[in-house]
């Protein structure tokens, strides 16, 4: 193991140093030589001061544990950073806000909580696209303090030079110094460069993902999210004894819509009929778009007669909004099929295919009804 007391006699230089390789080595994925050089640094912690140091401190230690697959430390560890990151002014400091909703992030996935995670990269996404619009102009202002404290350590070398003492012991001991900081100086930005860009990476690899399952108009979760997690959260309730339904509604006559008013006016009556129908899905639930105009509600621990009451607030809601576009008032009905697991079902394609067979009968049956079992 790296020992840099012989460079530092400031403990906190030798902690920070240690972090440091701690964070590149989790960047790099060596997981074990971070977690060697974060217990170095968490010996010296006890001194260390200001918020960014301390919750950074807890975020490494968070994502250690996450890799560890210990879930419990994990989030002991990313609430105290929680703690700290909040006091901070979130204008100010959106990649600490984004760096803690990754870690957030990856503990809630560990716990396989995957709606906890899902409208946790909904809240990262908001702070991702405003810390974008800085990051460039805030590069910019960081290479120009580097050059400017480049240059005055230049000059300060230069003065030293000129206010030299002529012994040569003293020289020596002068030119030592000099080799120390610039040892200290090197090391801190390569550490900050090396952190910088696979903390980027990082960034978009999760930005990509995201956008992967989440539907592009409507910002709710794609076809391929939503039955990923209707699988997940079927078998709990299989496994738990708990009830669960599913509802599968559709716009009524929506070629007509794009017909008569254009495709951004389909566009507009998707979006308000997404915004509408969330309204009416509760926080453990997930609604999503599973095609062109249809859309797919996952209700847990949720029975047949309670799926209906839910359907049928939300017909009631689309069946009375208004969608103004370019000065007209668009009028939409929904078609709803409900059903609800039963051993007969075998898993959640089967289950699937009994709600779309019930709401093709109730386009059938005059469109803007519900049909369950």
């Amino acid at each position: 193991m790296l020992n840099l007391s012989f460079l530092f006699k400031d403990k906190s230089k030798i902690y920070f140093a240690y972090i440091g390789m701690s964070m590149l080595y989790l960047k790099k994925k060596d997981f074990e030589k971070s977690a060697d050089f974060w217990l170095l640094a968490d010996a010296l912690f006890l001194g260390i001061e200001g918020p960014y140091a301390k919750s950074q401190h807890y975020l490494v230690q968070a994502q250690i544990e996450v890799n560890e697959k210990k879930a419990t430390l994990a989030s002991q560890a990313v609430l105290k950073a929680e703690q700290i990151i909040l006091t901070l002014d979130q204008a100010k400091n959106l990649a600490m806000y984004i760096q803690l909703y990754d870690v957030k992030i990856d503990i809630a996935v560990l716990k396989e909580d995957y709606k906890t995670a899902f409208e946790l990269q909904k809240k990262e996404k908001t702070l991702t696209d405003a810390y974008q619009n800085d990051v460039r102009e805030e590069a910019r202002s960081k290479y120009k303090v580097m050059f400017d404290t480049e240059q005055t350590l230049l000059k300060n070398k230069l003065l030293e030079r000129e206010k030299q003492f002529t012994t040569v012991e003293l020289e020596n001991a002068k030119q030592e110094q000099q080799l120390k900081n610039m040892v200290i100086i090197t090391a801190a930005i390569l550490i900050a460069v090396l952190f910088f860009f696979f903390y980027r990476q990082r960034r978009t690899s999760k930005k990509l993902n995201r956008l992967a399952n989440t539907d592009v108009l409507t910002q709710l979760a794609n076809r391929r999210y939503t039955f990923l997690y209707s699988e997940l959260e079927l078998k709990k309730s299989i496994s738990t004894g708990t009830a669960f339904s599913i509802i599968i509604f559709d716009i009524d006559h929506f070629k007509q819509v794009n017909d008569n008013y254009g495709h951004s006016a389909g566009d507009e009556v998707l979006i308000n009929t997404a915004k509408t129908a969330s309204k009416f899905i509760r926080e453990q639930d997930i609604l999503g778009r599973i095609g062109g105009e249809e859309f797919l509600a996952i209700l847990s621990n949720t029975s047949l007669p309670q799926a209906l009451e839910i359907a049928q607030r939300i017909r009631l809601a689309i069946e009375t909004q208004l969608v103004s576009y370019d000065n007209n008032v668009i009028n939409i009905t929904a078609s709803f099929g409900v059903a609800q697991f039963s051993p007969d079902k075998e898993d959640f394609i089967s289950l699937f295919q009994h709600a779309d067979k019930y709401l093709y009968k109730a386009k059938n049956q005059g469109r803007n009804c519900i049909v369950s079992e």
